[in-house]
């Protein structure tokens, strides 16, 4: 996913005519300055691309942390987000403003310290409650839920099994994945078609001869169009739904990713629908929920 994020930020930034001769600490003050959501979105892709090698670095300074690659790239998305917001190259009165690269500086650190937290976290706090049934707990008590949640008796009778999935994605900071799985989850993304099957009856017909009869059942496809169309169309209100729902914790970051998505072009899209696609095919949330229904 980390490449089709790359690509997202490359189209946003096309708006940006001339990013190329601007300095980081132009880009950062012109996105401040700009009022306009599709020339900010602009300027931020191009920071993004500008720091982009970044991602790497973090990926070296913790390889000890079990974790994807999406994350990282959220720690440099944060971190941007942050000293945007904070912006102290542009007090004339702070010993920062005649500082160079500290635009730089600011992102650096703000990214690395992201990248502590997740190691203070992951030392204390890594099998949190919502979702280390499915990520961290032994196959029996993945097993137990499952039989708990899907028992008709049970008082979990109600909770979607689809959100074993979707919750998950969001815990792990895959947003992309995330809203991507939820829209296909409970979105219409099926197209209708007939399937006809021809089969000889029993009797015969009225000259004695084998009487062929044709059957047509409804078949049902998954349409990637039909899903992009989804997502072009998401809403201020299933934005604010999928926040409460899933409890998600860097709300920032998600609303970005979502623009992305929003923005991107149908060719764009349906690779990252791909990937999203053969990321769950291969990974243990997938694995665990079939291995404990068979």
């Amino acid at each position: 996913m980390l490449e089709e994020s790359k690509k997202l930020y490359e189209q946003a930034s096309t708006v940006i005519k001339n990013f190329k001769e601007l300095s980081n600490r132009e880009l950062a003050d012109l996105y401040l300055e700009t009022k306009e959501e599709r020339l900010k979105d602009g300027y931020f892709a191009c920071l993004m691309l500008r720091y982009w090698n970044y991602i790497y670095k973090l990926t070296q300074k913790s390889l000890s942390l079990r974790i994807d690659e999406d994350v990282r790239l959220n720690w440099l998305e944060d971190g941007l987000v942050t000293a945007l917001k904070y912006h102290p190259w542009t007090d004339k009165n702070s010993k920062f403003y005649s500082l160079p690269k500290i635009v730089n500086t600011c992102v650096y650190q703000c990214a690395s310290t992201n990248m502590l937290q997740a190691y203070r976290e992951s030392n204390y706090d890594k099998n949190v409650i919502n979702h280390k049934y499915i990520l961290d707990a032994p196959t029996e008590d993945r097993k137990s839920l499952i039989d708990t949640v899907v028992d008709e008796d049970s008082e979990y009778r109600d909770k979607d099994i689809r959100k074993l999935v979707v919750q998950p994605l969001f815990d792990r900071e895959r947003y992309l994945d995330g809203i991507i799985v939820e829209l296909l989850a409970y979105g219409d993304t099926w197209v209708r078609k007939s399937k006809s099957y021809t089969y000889v009856a029993e009797e015969k017909d009225k000259r004695g001869n084998d009487k062929v009869k044709k059957i047509v059942t409804p078949k049902f496809d998954f349409s990637v169009s039909k899903l992009i169309e989804l997502i072009h169309k998401v809403t201020y209100v299933q934005f604010l739904n999928m926040l409460n729902e899933y409890e998600i914790k860097n709300t920032m970051i998600f609303e970005l990713q979502l623009k992305m998505l929003k923005n991107a072009n149908s060719t764009l899209l349906t690779k990252t629908i791909n990937n999203t696609l053969n990321y769950l095919r291969t990974s243990d949330l997938i694995t665990s929920l079939v291995e404990d229904f068979r």
